[in-house]
């Protein structure tokens, strides 16, 4: 098997080098350490950053491929971070290159660990919705649509894109139904949601307004391992985090540099720099390190950073996770091959 690649940075070098002085190293505070010797501080190199190894290695056939991590890179950051680095030489955007970005900020909100762990909370609690609509849908069948079904096995698999149902007809049960579900792996259904996102749903991100936004002053943007604000904004104090790609009032802001992010609120028209007040701008600040999972990045050591975000010292916590992560391919490489191996129905004598 040719090499693939592993090491999948969830937020691309390109954008953390504008965040360094060298082009090599920027400044971290680490949230989650597993002593109180380890600095607030510290310089850390770009390439160990906001990177998760297997994160996007899939299962293909029957060996490990890197498919997504291609896609990404070749059809997403490539032409996203060109796009980019137009607008921070202040060069003159096409269209394209707006549609490039829209499409990085994108796939940069859904790329996360942060968002995989959201996104598998809801997949979770929608499940038993789904459940029951495929009961609803079996029960609605008679004995001999499901001794049909029997006998003919696609059509006794009821496909969803996060788990497969399988009905097996109770012999001589008067029309009675075993009916089993069974998951694949949630980084699968997690790659698989991105890409329909990224491809057949794209013109949902092509259709807002995007626009640069510039903070107060010399403020400068942090920079986090989840980068994307997807802000509902109700008024001071009053605001969340779960805006939603063409929900009427959603806010997305990504920082691209330090002194740049590009921003749309859906449903506006608006065009041309939006330039926060000093107020908004600790405000923006503020989110942005609110929505970090266990890094956040800045061009010198920000006080007020460490003092608003403080991390956890916790050896066993720290522990566990890096045990997990340490587990994380083997464990959906085995959920993957159970699920492609092919179902043998049970018996029906």
């Amino acid at each position: 098997m040719s090499e693939i690649t592993r090491e999948s940075h969830y937020v691309p070098q390109a954008t953390l080098r504008r965040w360094s002085h060298d082009g090599v190293n920027v400044h971290a505070h680490r949230l989650l350490v597993s002593h109180q010797h380890v600095p607030e501080w510290q310089p850390h190199a770009l390439r160990g950053l906001t990177k998760q190894r297997d994160l996007y290695t899939t299962f293909e056939g029957d060996q490990e491929g890197d498919d997504f991590e291609k896609f990404i890179t070749r059809e997403i950051e490539e032409p996203g971070q060109a796009a980019i680095e137009k607008l921070v030489a202040n060069a003159k955007m096409k269209p394209t290159d707006w549609h490039s970005i829209a499409r990085f900020v994108a796939a940069q909100q859904m790329r996360t660990p942060l968002f995989f762990v959201e996104w598998v909370k809801r997949l979770n609690e929608s499940m038993p919705e789904t459940l029951q609509s495929i009961l609803e849908e079996v029960g609605r069948k008679s004995p001999a649509q499901l001794a049909t079904a029997e006998r003919e096995p696609d059509t006794a698999n009821y496909l969803r894109e996060k788990l497969r149902v399988t009905v097996d007809p109770v012999p001589d049960s008067g029309g009675v139904a075993l009916v089993q579900a069974q998951v694949s792996s949630s980084r699968t259904a997690w790659l698989r949601f991105m890409r329909r996102m990224l491809t057949e749903r794209i013109e949902l991100f092509y259709k807002h307004r995007w626009r640069v936004m510039k903070l107060a002053g010399e403020a400068e943007w942090p920079l986090t391992d989840h980068p994307v604000l997807t802000l509902n904004y109700y008024g001071p104090g009053k605001y969340d985090f779960g805006a939603g790609w063409g929900r009427e009032g959603s806010e997305f802001i990504l920082p691209v540099s330090p002194r740049l992010a590009v921003c749309t609120q859906v449903g506006r028209r608006e065009t041309g720099p939006w330039h926060a007040t000093s107020a908004q701008t600790a405000e923006l600040q503020r989110f942005v390190v609110e929505r970090a999972l266990r890094w956040i990045i800045a061009r010198k050591p920000e006080p007020w950073i460490s003092t608003l975000r403080p991390r956890v010292v916790d050896a066993e916590a720290f522990a566990i996770e890096q045990e997990s992560w340490r587990t994380w391919n083997a464990m959906h490489l085995d959920s993957e091959a159970e699920f492609n191996t092919p179902r043998v129905p049970p018996a029906t004598s």
